[in-house]
């Protein structure tokens, strides 16, 4: 996966959190904790693909 796709999956997760968290109103506490999740699985894949790249360089 180049930097590019990974960044480009990244962003696509965040925007799917951030449109949860709109449609779920402000309050929605579920709608943050989905947002968060999303957020905090595309840095984990994120770290992942940048693990998987440096162990194929070298």
């Amino acid at each position: 996966m180049s930097g590019v796709a990974n960044a480009a999956a990244f962003a696509a997760i965040v925007a799917v959190g951030l449109v949860l968290h709109a449609t779920g109103g402000a309050h929605s506490i579920l709608a943050w904790r989905v947002t968060l999740v999303l957020i905090a699985a595309g840095s984990a894949l994120t770290a992942l693909a940048m693990l998987w790249l440096d162990r194929r360089r070298g």
